[in-house]
C-alpha cells in the first residue's frame, strides 16, 4: 500500500482516506459505508481485486443510491473475467 501512495503523490493525487476490508465481502462493505460516512466522502475507490470492487459497486449502487460511475469512481485491480 505504501507503493501506491508514493505513486498517488508523484501524480499528484491525495489519498483522502483508507479503510481495509480484507477479502470478505462483509468486511469490503463495512469499509465502504465507513469510508462514505465520511464529511468528505471519496469520489473514487481502488480495491486490490475485483470482487472488492464489485461489493463496493454494490455499496454504491444498492445502498447509497449513487450511479457508478457518475457518482463515484471504483477501480479494481485483477483483471477478473466479470470486469470484462
Amino acid at each position: 500500500m505504501a507503493g501506491l501512495v508514493v505513486e498517488l503523490e508523484r501524480s499528484r493525487c491525495r489519498s483522502y482516506s483508507r479503510a481495509v476490508g480484507h477479502y470478505p465481502a462483509a468486511g469490503v462493505r463495512a469499509a465502504t459505508h465507513a469510508l462514505m460516512e465520511a464529511a468528505v466522502p471519496p469520489d473514487a475507490f481502488f480495491v486490490v481485486n475485483g470482487r472488492m470492487a464489485f461489493a463496493t459497486m454494490d455499496v454504491s449502487r444498492q445502498e447509497r443510491g449513487l450511479n457508478v460511475p457518475r457518482d463515484v469512481s471504483i477501480v479494481g485491480f485483477d483483471d477478473v473475467p466479470q470486469a470484462a
